[in-house]
């Protein structure tokens, strides 16, 4: 799990541009003081990372639970594995 936590951080952080993002957070901070920055800044990233976390694990119950069969017979796992598989691949 911490392979796939990284690698989501790293597709995070490639598409949110954060060296380019940082003129734009100055901007939008200017009127603030030194204080008032850093516990934006604090809060943003908190923010980020516990939804970034959340939504990880999320995704791996999600995956957990489809390999299951979710309860399923047998005949009706084969069947919900196929349509899993179809959509998949399109």
């Amino acid at each position: 799990m911490l392979g796939h936590t990284i690698t989501v951080f790293l597709g995070f952080f490639a598409i949110m541009n954060p060296i380019a993002n940082t003129a734009v957070f100055v901007g939008l901070t200017d009127d603030a003081g030194q204080a008032e920055r850093k516990r934006i800044a604090l809060k943003a990233v908190l923010t980020t990372l516990s939804q970034g976390t959340f939504l990880t694990n999320v995704r791996q119950f999600g995956q957990r639970r489809k390999s299951s069969g979710m309860g399923l017979s047998p005949p009706h796992r084969a069947r919900v594995a196929t349509l899993w598989k179809c959509q998949s691949d399109t």
